[in-house]
């Protein structure tokens, strides 16, 4: 089952490449959030095929647990704060 996206966006690289970027967007983003995001996009990469598929999660605060979570992943994060990661 897939969870609620905030974010779904298809765009293409400037070598011409596809890409598609799954979001999430929470005030206080937690490792579920973010545990919850990373399995929708494994589910979904088949039917972003052939595009690289990103994932971005965003927020005003974040926990230990899930800034773990996203770096392990790969995934990129912005925060109101003007941290990225």
């Amino acid at each position: 089952v897939v969870g609620e996206l905030d974010l779904v966006l298809r765009a293409k690289l400037p070598s011409g490449a596809p890409l598609a970027v799954l979001g999430e967007v929470s005030a206080r983003l937690t490792r579920n959030e973010v545990d919850e995001l990373l399995r929708s996009a494994r589910l979904l990469a088949p039917a972003f095929a052939p595009a690289e598929l990103r994932v971005l999660v965003s927020g005003s605060q974040c926990n230990r647990d899930a800034r773990d979570l996203i770096r392990s992943e790969g995934a990129a994060a912005e925060f109101s704060n003007g941290r990225s990661r």
